[in-house]
């Protein structure tokens, strides 16, 4: 597993006091970047925005974090970057509003709730981490293609596993198998992938 991964947020944090480890600042763009940008798109910045409010969120907290503004005694590393991107995201509604003369109920008014906002930032990381775990699942075990397809598409996708057999030219009970065969496999990769952004087990 690569060292994104195997980093705790407690080591990516202690190498972050070190201005000049470009490589830990790195891992921790990597690892929460994506995250953010999903984040702010659900609560109503555009897709073409997105990537600007995400990369001033992440230069705040790195701001903030030099500055010695996180205490990891009153919270979770989640919630601290939840607050610096929703308020990035109310510059950016703010900006828009003055810009565009809007009238009505804007984004602003209509944000989320902290533990919707903890909940939707929590999904938004599980979808990484399952995006990982598949793509590891793909490049790291001696499972065949098909097996994989198999899985991805009855578990992943939904189908059923008849409409899977037909589409891969196998049978229902090779369906089954290539379920039973990489669950396992990716549920330990799901846990090890949780323990990097500090979620509950699934």
């Amino acid at each position: 597993m690569s060292d994104l991964y195997l980093t705790t947020s407690t080591a990516l944090l202690e190498g972050l006091n070190d201005p000049s480890n470009r490589e830990v600042w790195e891992q921790f763009d990597r690892r929460y970047r994506p995250v953010i940008s999903a984040f702010v798109m659900r609560l109503g910045v555009g897709a073409n925005d997105a990537a600007d409010v995400a990369q001033e969120t992440l230069a705040t907290f790195l701001t903030d974090y030099h500055a010695g503004k996180y205490d990891r005694t009153r919270g979770r590393l989640h919630s601290w970057i939840i607050g610096i991107a929703r308020h990035r995201a109310y510059d950016f509604f703010r900006a828009r509003k003055r810009h565009q003369h809007e009238g009505g109920v804007s984004a602003m008014e209509s944000m989320p709730k902290d533990d919707e906002l903890e909940s939707m930032f929590e999904e938004e990381c599980r979808q990484v981490v399952l995006s990982e775990a598949l793509a590891r699942l793909r490049s790291q075990t001696r499972m065949n293609d098909e097996t994989i397809k198999a899985f991805t598409r009855h578990v992943i996708d939904r189908f059923p596993p008849e409409t899977v057999a037909n589409e891969l030219g196998i049978t229902v009970d090779a369906v089954y198998m290539a379920k039973h065969r990489c669950l396992s496999k990716l549920r330990a990769l799901v846990a090890e992938l949780e323990q990097a952004y500090e979620l509950d087990p699934s």
